[in-house]
């Protein structure tokens, strides 16, 4: 309940943004840290506006996350009750697909471990390939805990500028 109130709001600023003149509505993107991150995704896995998912800190495999005794550092707003019962975090991920996709993250983030996100992208990989689109996903670990660093920023930065600014306008 509390997640699906917590991602309306975004599918609602979504909503906004398109609304408005001086918006691209086929330049709309998804960026967050930590908690934002994981609302990017499921953002972008939901909504077919997002045309470049753009995620730092908090994109891994549910159960490695639990596997590493990790999610007591998350809130209860953190994921969706039962998920697991029907769904991984890849295949939330899968729905993102051909759509550009770059996620950050830090191979010392107790809160996201790193083979929980070599999970989702190993499994991602194979389906960007299927679609000829392997240049749209970009899965990266740096050597760092839970923070954005300026390496980071820069890759952000170099997405934004590639997979929207050249986008064409309606």
């Amino acid at each position: 309940m509390l997640y699906g109130m917590m991602m309306f709001d975004e599918f609602r600023a979504m909503d906004y943004l398109a609304s408005r003149p001086e918006v691209d509505d086929q330049r709309l993107g998804a960026l967050g840290m930590s908690m934002g991150s994981t609302k990017a995704w499921w953002l972008a896995a939901l909504d077919p506006r997002v045309k470049l998912c753009m995620d730092v800190c908090c994109l891994t495999d549910y159960e490695e996350l639990i596997k590493a005794h990790g999610l007591q550092g998350h809130g209860i707003y953190y994921y969706v009750p039962a998920l697991l019962k029907h769904f991984q975090t890849s295949e939330i991920n899968e729905l993102i697909v051909p759509r550009a996709h770059l996620s950050v993250n830090g191979k010392r983030d107790e809160l996201t471990p790193p083979v929980g996100v070599n999970k989702v992208r190993n499994y991602l990989l194979p389906l960007y390939r299927k679609y000829g689109k392997e240049a749209e996903l970009r899965v990266e670990l740096f050597d760092c805990a839970h923070v954005e660093l300026p390496e980071m920023r820069k890759l952000i930065q170099e997405w934004m500028d590639r997979c929207l600014a050249g986008a064409p306008r309606n």
